[in-house]
């Protein structure tokens, strides 16, 4: 059995975590992780729905010895163990590359775009 104060507390260090590695906010952890979508895998959301779970059970006296302790703890760990994992620099970097990608496309296109134009009008 794993009581409320001790779910909570360490639904607000994952909270934090997913704040630190993935830049999501949210006021708890369920909602964190809803706000998160595909960035987690589905083995993590389930973890997330686990812990839910057990919030919602710590807060009646008699619902919380129903629930599976080692489960949680599971649960906690592979969340954690995921968000160990994420490379915040390889995040940013991805999506810096991604930025400059898409720059690049539609400059290669607005200049064949022009040289279209100019060829067609007989500068060229």
């Amino acid at each position: 059995m794993i009581d409320s104060v001790k779910i909570n507390t360490r639904s607000a260090e994952m909270s934090v975590l997913i704040h630190e590695r993935l830049g999501i906010k949210g006021r708890d952890l369920p909602h964190a992780m809803k706000r998160a979508g595909r960035l987690l895998p589905r083995r993590v959301h389930r973890a997330g729905a686990v812990i839910e779970k057990a919030q919602v059970l710590a807060e009646h006296p008699k619902l919380a010895r129903m629930q599976d302790g080692e489960a949680v703890e599971r649960a906690f760990a592979m969340i954690a163990d995921y968000l160990e994992t994420v490379d915040v620099a390889d995040r940013k970097r991805g999506r810096l590359l991604g930025m400059l990608g898409s720059l690049a496309f539609i400059f290669i296109v607005i200049t064949a775009s022009v040289i279209t134009y100019l060829n067609w009008r007989g500068y060229i």
